[in-house]
C-alpha cells in the first residue's frame, strides 16, 4: 500500500474517503494544474437519449476536448473500483459518435468551449480518461492496446 509521509507533520499520512461528486469538484477547479493539455467543456455533461439502453439517458462527469488531436475526450469517475466503468464509458462515446453534430454545437454554443470547426473535430474516434482507485486486469489490458485513446488514472485521497 502507497504511502505518504508529512515532513511539516513528521508522521504518515492517512487516506481519506471522499465520494465522486468531491473528486469531480476538486478536479474541476484544479483543470489548469491536471490536464491543462485538455480544453474544460463541461462538469455533468447530460447525454439525452438511448445512451444505456432501455431509453435511459446518461451523465458524462466530464467532458472535454483535446486540440492537440482534435477529439473529444470524456473523463469517467469513480469513487472506488467499479467493473463496469468500461461498459459505462463506451456506451458514452457510442452516444457522442452517433450525436456528434448535437455534442459539437452543444459544447460550443451552449457551453461556450473554444475548438475549431466542425469539419476538423474528429466525430468516430473519442478519447477516454478513466480516474478510479483501482482498475481491473481487463481495464488495463483494454487501455494498453487502445492506440493511446484510454488513459487509466489511480488516485488516492490522503488527510490534510
Amino acid at each position: 500500500m502507497l504511502k505518504l509521509y508529512s515532513t511539516d507533520n513528521k508522521k504518515f499520512l492517512k487516506t481519506v474517503h471522499k465520494s465522486e461528486a468531491e473528486l469531480n469538484k476538486f478536479l474541476c477547479e484544479n483543470w489548469g494544474i491536471f490536464f491543462s493539455q485538455y480544453t474544460f467543456i463541461k462538469s455533468e455533461f447530460t447525454l439525452d437519449g438511448n445512451v444505456r439502453g432501455k431509453g435511459s439517458s446518461g451523465r458524462v462527469d466530464i467532458l472535454a476536448f483535446n486540440p492537440k488531436s482534435n477529439k473529444f475526450v470524456i473523463f469517467e469517475l469513480k469513487k472506488d473500483f467499479d467493473k463496469n466503468i468500461r461498459n459505462q464509458v463506451s456506451d458514452y462515446k457510442d452516444f457522442i459518435e452517433d450525436n456528434f453534430a448535437r455534442i459539437y454545437l452543444l459544447a460550443t454554443q451552449k457551453y461556450g468551449a473554444v475548438m475549431p470547426k466542425y469539419e476538423i473535430v474528429l466525430e468516430d474516434s473519442i478519447e477516454v480518461v478513466m480516474i478510479a482507485q483501482s482498475f481491473s486486469i481487463n481495464d488495463i489490458e483494454k487501455a494498453k492496446k487502445s492506440k493511446n485513446e484510454i488513459t487509466l488514472i489511480k488516485y488516492l485521497w490522503f488527510e490534510n
